[in-house]
């Protein structure tokens, strides 16, 4: 219920989680569009080097220029892709993975950025009504169906992400595979994406692991991006 990210947008946010370092601490990676210096290493390098086999698929680190400084892949790891979608790619991933190989995925979808389509929301059976409206904005019904649309958007997500996590079971790996997820912020929204206020900042967080985490916790811990990076070295072992 208290999860932050290290920065209201996109490409420090995810630097941050990608290094395990505050924003100030990995100078042009700190900041929007710019690039991600080699020397300030990921975890899905680190992994990597520990023998995981390490991918991922749509919005990864970005924007920004990650070639400029000698980087051959994005910084959260290889891409896989094509047509298909998402899914396609998480597909084609566990294909390549060789057998028994731990492995490491990083999912970024690019649903729920701007541009929304419009009364996509409206369209699949939302109403109005139940579009909760923050203070600060105004209740009107444009902003309602505004809402609705970005609501759209994370259905769709949600629906990748089940099918994703259909796979990993079907694949018997689901009880021992660490999942996280999250936002790197807030939505698209005055006063809340690029902005450092609540709607900004403060993330959704949910964690799965079957065989080492009871299901069901509802936990108040104040948790920071950067320290997701060195739970998931803790988990890896490395």
């Amino acid at each position: 219920r208290n999860a932050f990210c290290a920065a209201p947008g996109c490409s420090p946010s995810r630097a941050a989680l990608l290094t395990g370092r505050h924003i100030w601490m990995i100078e042009e990676a700190g900041t929007h569009a710019s690039y991600f210096q080699t020397k300030y290493r990921t975890f899905p390098e680190v992994l990597g080097d520990a023998g995981y086999f390490c991918g991922s698929t749509g919005k990864a680190w970005g924007p920004g220029n990650f070639k400029k400084n000698g980087r051959t892949e994005n910084p959260a790891g290889r891409t896989y892709g094509g047509r298909g979608g998402y899914v396609a790619g998480f597909k084609k991933f566990l294909d390549a993975r060789p057998e028994n190989q731990p492995f490491c995925f990083w999912f970024g979808s690019h649903d729920a950025h701007r541009g929304f389509t419009k009364d996509a929301g409206i369209n699949a059976g939302k109403k109005l009504a139940d579009a909760e409206v923050p203070a600060f904005l105004p209740d009107a019904p444009e902003i309602r169906s505004d809402l609705l649309d970005y609501a759209f958007e994370i259905d769709r997500f949600d629906r990748d992400c089940d099918t994703m996590l259909k796979m990993l079971q079907e694949h018997g790996e689901l009880e021992n595979t660490l999942v996280i997820i999250t936002s790197d912020n807030g939505m698209a929204f005055p006063r809340a994406k690029a902005n450092c206020y609540e709607y900004g900042i403060h993330m959704p967080l949910a964690i799965s692991w079957p065989k080492q985490i009871p299901a069901g916790q509802d936990l108040d811990t104040l948790t920071g991006f950067v320290d997701l990076t060195a739970t998931i070295y803790d988990a890896a072992g490395v």
